[in-house]
């Protein structure tokens, strides 16, 4: 109960003018100093920090429009070099099918002559038998004659001689 009656009869819920006073000479002191003393290098700190920041901000802006600007660069250097590659590739797969074609080509030009100079030996050797076998028959055919005019028979008789001859030779 004595801190109840302490509390009514002026304890520390009760107003004294002062320590009031006091007080409030005493804050608007400290008020005082601190703007004079800390308010000035702290609103200055503030304004350094913030003014570093908004620069930081605006470098990294430019860095970024920057980074976009050689990234569009190198997009663009990179189509280039694609394209470029292409046109290569392109080239030399026209060079190769080029070569390829020609290649056939002089193939088929040098089978082509090759099969005329064969056609022409064959065309030579042809003759040159059919010649020999002519001169062979004219003389077995001057032989037969020889052996049916010496025997002067009769064309049945002559006949079955030439064919006889004949036979024989193709026997050989």
């Amino acid at each position: 109960m004595t801190l109840a009656l302490f509390l009514l009869e002026g304890g520390l819920l009760d107003p004294h003018t002062g320590t009031i006073f006091w007080v409030l000479v005493t804050f608007l002191i400290v008020s005082g100093l601190l703007y004079k003393l800390a308010w000035k290098p702290i609103t200055t700190a503030l304004e350094e920090r913030e003014r570093r920041i908004d620069m930081a901000i605006r470098k990294a802006e430019e860095s970024k429009e920057e980074a976009a600007k050689i990234m569009a660069r190198f997009d663009q250097i990179l189509a280039e070099a694609n394209e470029k590659a292409d046109a290569i590739i392109k080239d030399a797969r026209q060079a190769a099918e080029k070569i390829r074609h020609d290649g056939m080509v002089k193939t088929k030009e040098e089978t082509e002559k090759l099969i005329a100079a064969a056609r022409a030996e064959i065309e030579r050797d042809r003759y040159a038998m059919v010649t020999n076998l002519k001169t062979e028959m004219v003389g077995i055919i001057i032989q037969i004659a020889e052996k049916v005019i010496d025997s002067n028979l009769t064309d049945e008789k002559n006949k079955s001689l030439i064919t006889k001859e004949i036979d024989s030779m193709s026997k050989n």
